[in-house]
């Protein structure tokens, strides 16, 4: 893992528990796409591809969220195009 990657984990980390729990009053999924929109709202900025990384990482190297991945290039280059369908027990 860079260091940048390394450095974004834990807000990406915060983000998706503060909206998998508002997730879990309507559709009971998220989409990457929200929390990509969230992070650039407070001023993060990521690198092509970088997003997709770190869902990545979160999903198959540590297995802490779940879920399908489209395969359309440039969306997933930008946001993963991840719908989390689940996330770990322990993780929020």
């Amino acid at each position: 893992m860079t260091s940048d990657i390394g450095r974004k984990r834990p807000r990406l980390i915060q983000i998706i528990c503060e909206a998998w729990i508002e997730a879990q009053e309507y559709s009971g999924t998220l989409d990457s796409e929200v929390v990509y929109k969230r992070l650039i709202s407070e001023g993060e900025r990521f690198a092509e591809g970088e997003m997709d990384a770190l869902l990545t990482y979160l999903r198959y190297k540590e297995q802490i969220i779940h879920g399908p991945v489209l395969f359309d290039r440039e969306m997933r280059a930008k946001h993963g195009v991840m719908t989390i369908t689940a996330i770990a027990h322990w993780l929020c």
